[in-house]
């Protein structure tokens, strides 16, 4: 990639790296509903040893890519957030859409 000369240059990257960033992220909420499939329950959901695992390597990583943890740690704690309600919501959905009507 040619390095950015004007500000404009710039954002045109940071927009790319949006778009991957927006890919991946869609990735990872497929996954977050296989694995709320797989729990099944909604009350399944919440699991702090997992979270923590995720945190410690996240953590590791960032700091091997020279991520700052002032950036990591916020971004991480968000999307763990996030993708945890929307694993109950998507399995209320599921489990009310997968309900015959006449039970």
């Amino acid at each position: 990639m040619t390095p950015p000369v004007t500000l404009a240059d710039v954002r045109v990257q940071i927009d790319a790296v949006d778009r991957r960033l927006v890919r991946l992220l869609a990735e990872r909420q497929r996954l977050v509903e296989q694995a709320a499939a797989i729990k099944g329950l909604p009350d399944a959901v919440h699991d702090p040893v997992r979270v923590a695992q995720v945190f410690e390597k996240v953590h590791a990583t960032a700091a091997a890519a020279g991520l700052s943890p002032a950036i990591a740690g916020p971004i991480w704690q968000g999307l763990i957030a996030c993708c945890t309600f929307h694993q109950i919501t998507w399995l209320s959905r599921t489990k009310i859409s997968s309900r015959c009507p006449h039970q």
